[in-house]
């Protein structure tokens, strides 16, 4: 609200006086209305938080037991909720009275928040980056140190943290006064490989009954699935047209016989038997199956895909932090660009730090030069 002078009461009229009175009487209750809703709803946000405190170590306790699993998922939640209101009453604390008082357009400078100071038991390194000027640009004149610029980056090496300082040296001009200074390094930010086939799926029902009943039948299965592998060892790494060929030649042969046998066999079982289930599997998704023989490219079963992905089943828990359908989508980009690193015989931690490191410079219309196929990199190992 903006400050201003009173009038001199001794010479208002009656009239003015009385209007000046009931302004400010109406100015006063609307505040205190305010400031009462305001108090009242952080109130409110208080006792919710001791409530989530209280379900959490009554669920804590509670968890042990045959419905642990359930109440894992009710105690994620209730964290998720008890960590947004904590932290937007830090927030709240944090904000300085005086930067809500000051109305928006007003022209009073607020105070602006400062950036908390990385953690002092961090190690440091120290880089300096001193102006390519070595005479006065403006005269020529003998450059002299006037200063230094100090910044500090968080940057992650394997295992650990270490904190870079970036120092820029300033360099004044004996003659004039032309100050030179190296620009700032650049910052990373400014303030699906599943495959068709699903043969494996296939083998491991026929697997798991051979070992649960010594089943004939499965048996006979997996000798006629393992001769179909065994062609892939012959040809693997070798061009698609050529693959395409062996498949045509010897694959499909045996999976049409493959076929004929499986339906065959059905009309011999038990319509509610193991093994029924296991062959009705495959037939249902025959053209799946047998979409490999068709295209060198495909690979006879998903395992490659699925050995891949299984980091992303092992530690989805720890990616809650997506957040939203965005930041999934996201997460997803930065799987594909892993893989893809990878499958081009980069070190994917190293190839993400050459790419963070020139993003922020790169022209945004030639961004597809920084595509693991197209990125100029040492190779090395790639990481499991």
């Amino acid at each position: 609200m903006a400050v201003t002078a009173l009038p001199d009461l001794n010479v208002l009229p009656a009239e003015e006086l009385r209007a000046l009175v009931l302004t400010q009487h109406e100015q006063l209750v609307s505040a205190e209305d305010k400031l009462t809703t305001t108090q009242e709803q952080l109130l409110s946000r208080e006792r919710e938080i001791e409530h989530l405190k209280l379900l959490l170590a009554k669920l804590h306790r509670m968890q042990f037991g045959p419905k642990s699993e359930k109440l894992a998922g009710q105690i994620e939640q209730l964290e998720l909720r008890l960590g947004q209101l904590e932290s937007n009453r830090s927030e709240r604390e944090a904000t300085p009275p005086e930067a809500a008082s000051v109305p928006a357009g007003s022209t009073a400078s607020a105070a602006k928040p400062t950036r908390r100071a990385l953690p002092d038991h961090l190690p440091r390194q120290t880089r300096t980056h001193v102006p390519k000027e070595t005479v006065c640009p403006q005269c020529q004149g003998e450059l002299r140190k006037l200063g230094e610029d100090v910044s500090e980056m968080l940057e992650y090496v394997p295992a650990s943290f270490v904190v870079i300082r970036h120092v820029r040296t300033k360099l004044s001009c004996t003659k004039c006064d032309c100050i030179v200074q190296a620009e700032a390094p650049s910052r990373p930010i400014e303030r699906g490989l599943a495959g068709p086939g699903l043969l494996a799926h296939v083998r491991r029902h026929f697997y798991d009954l051979e070992q649960a009943h010594s089943s004939p039948v499965a048996r006979e299965a997996l000798q006629r699935i393992g001769a179909l592998y065994g062609i892939e060892e012959l040809i693997r790494g070798r061009p698609p047209d050529e693959r395409r060929a062996v498949r045509q030649a010897q694959s499909k042969p045996l999976l049409d016989s493959l076929r004929q046998w499986f339906e065959a066999t059905l009309s011999k079982l038990s319509r509610k038997s193991e093994t029924t289930v296991a062959i009705r599997y495959a037939l249902s998704r025959w053209d799946a199956l047998t979409r490999y023989i068709e295209d060198g490219h495909i690979e006879i079963d998903n395992n490659a895909a699925e050995r891949s992905l299984r980091g992303v089943a092992l530690g989805r828990k720890n990616y809650l932090f997506a957040g939203s359908d965005a930041g999934g989508e996201r997460a997803a980009a930065i799987y594909s660009l892993i893989g893809s690193a990878k499958l081009n015989g980069l070190d994917p931690e190293a190839y993400l730090r050459q790419v963070l490191t020139r993003t922020a410079d790169h022209p945004i219309n030639r961004i597809d030069e920084l595509l693991p196929w197209n990125i100029s990199s040492t190779p090395t190992e790639v990481s499991t």
